[in-house]
């Protein structure tokens, strides 16, 4: 009986583990600086993401800037065109509860979220394709003893992608 109680709380603990899946859809490395924009609600846990990627090393924006070119293609003709500081935008949509008492009763004491679902794509916004996707659910970082990895699972696909 002891085993069977020991199996069952191993597999649940496990469970609740789960970390980002990685869907690699193109092949193409990016270039350029490490300059990305962040299309992610409005919610705490999108700042975890943000922190991730600033200690990888980008620089990021919580939307594009743009700049207004003109440039003269011909002696008669003039072409006018935006161009955005960020050619990689990180779309990021999920779902965690983030009130104290839904995200520590029970679970931990360090403040980890639980994502019912998570899904992040980086696209080029110069083709519009996307080059990769994560996804995951369950606990992520700083939830002892059954953390996961799905914060630095993102940073890590998105800085991969850039090497």
């Amino acid at each position: 009986m002891k085993n069977v109680i020991f199996a069952l709380l191993t597999i649940v603990l496990l469970v609740g583990c789960v970390t980002g899946h990685l869907v690699q859809v193109s092949d193409t490395q990016t270039l350029g600086p490490k300059i990305i924009t962040l299309d992610a609600p409005r919610v705490p846990w999108a700042i975890e993401i943000k922190n991730h990627l600033m200690a990888k090393g980008f620089k990021v924006l919580r939307c594009s800037t743009k700049n207004r070119v003109i440039e003269q293609t011909e002696s008669d003709n003039v072409e006018q065109f935006n161009k955005f500081e960020a050619k990689y935008v990180l779309v990021i949509e999920g779902s965690a509860p983030y009130d104290w008492a839904k995200r520590w009763v029970g679970k931990c004491i360090d403040g980890c979220y639980n994502f019912t679902h998570i899904s992040a794509d980086l696209v080029n916004t110069t083709t519009n394709k996307t080059i990769f996707n994560v996804s995951g659910s369950g606990y992520s970082e700083k939830c002892h003893p059954i953390s996961g990895s799905i914060f630095s699972d993102i940073a890590n696909a998105v800085n991969d992608a850039w090497d």
